[in-house]
């Protein structure tokens, strides 16, 4: 989960003023970074996430909080958003953008209605569906590119401390 990684070093990189402003601002939602994952967990449950609907579907469950739920685990303020009254009515897109907390234009450029479903679909590249093998293969891979990285690091160290002994 690579892209978890990176945004747990930019969170570190961020100083703590910085980050108790946009606590302020979005509420706890930096906490979810360090949440622990086990990635075999996540890669069996994506048989059931419908990408369209951003949610897990099973046939008799919906796992995905409400956006009321997720205002209180994660302390959003609450002079965002309101509680949601309209379930069954079509929803302006202005009003799901103050909802979500983002700016208008963002949510047009990524909204989607098809017949009675409304819905908000950034761009994001459909996951690579990898098999377990795979993965231990390509972090084999890795280890030995980190090895012959060392390795010729400590070559070009060897070679330039020659040459230099040969100027003396």
């Amino acid at each position: 989960m690579p892209y978890f990684q990176n945004l747990k070093v930019l969170q570190g990189l961020m100083p703590n003023s910085i980050q108790r402003k946009f606590t302020l601002k979005y509420g706890r939602i930096l906490d979810l970074l360090s949440i622990p994952v086990k990635v075999e967990a996540v890669t069996s449950l994506d048989q059931f996430y419908d990408p369209p609907m951003w949610c897990f579907l099973f046939q008799d469950f919906l796992l995905d909080p409400t956006l009321e739920e997720f205002g209180l685990y994660l302390d959003i303020p609450k002079d965002r958003k309101g509680p949601y009254m309209g379930i069954g009515q079509k929803v302006k897109p202005k009003e799901l953008a103050v909802t979500l907390g983002i700016p208008t234009e963002d949510l047009l450029s990524h909204y989607k209605e098809d017949k009675d479903i409304q819905a908000y679909v950034p761009d994001i590249p459909d996951p690579i569906r990898v098999s377990i093998e795979e993965v231990d293969r390509l972090r084999a891979t890795i280890v030995g590119l980190e090895q012959d990285k060392e390795s010729l690091k400590h070559s070009l160290y060897d070679t330039t401390y020659e040459k230099e002994l040969d100027k003396l």
